[in-house]
């Protein structure tokens, strides 16, 4: 598998969300993994064979697997710093970073790490 593929099963199983709508996890994955929608694509779809999430018609649901996974679950680090949030746009003092195995990925502000469902690992 690529690495935009394990980072983005990373992402889902770091999720702290049980339901999201599909235009949220497709933002999710667009804002932090992939500009490309046939990597978001086969993202969502091996997440589905892996049966981390199931599809309904408006949502995905998270399955009990995907809090299992063997992946290792990524850390928030903190940093201060003058940048731009990767998520908004905006000026930030503080940057926070998501750091999987393979990648690091920021900065965003602290509201927006909260956006993506991942005030859990704060």
């Amino acid at each position: 598998m690529s690495s935009k593929i394990d980072a983005g099963l990373e992402l889902i199983s770091a999720l702290g969300a049980l339901e999201l709508k599909t235009i949220e996890i497709r933002d999710l994955l667009y804002k932090l993994i992939s500009k490309d929608y046939n990597t978001i694509d086969e993202i969502l779809e091996t997440a589905q064979k892996e049966k981390l999430l199931q599809r309904t018609e408006k949502t995905y649901l998270m399955t009990p697997e995907a809090s299992s996974l063997q992946f290792e679950k990524p850390k928030i680090i903190k940093q201060e710093e003058s940048s731009t949030c990767r998520y908004c746009r905006k000026k930030l003092s503080t940057g926070y970073y998501l750091v999987f195995k393979s990648h690091t990925y920021g900065p965003y502000g602290s509201s927006c790490i909260r956006k993506m469902y991942l005030d859990h690992l704060l």
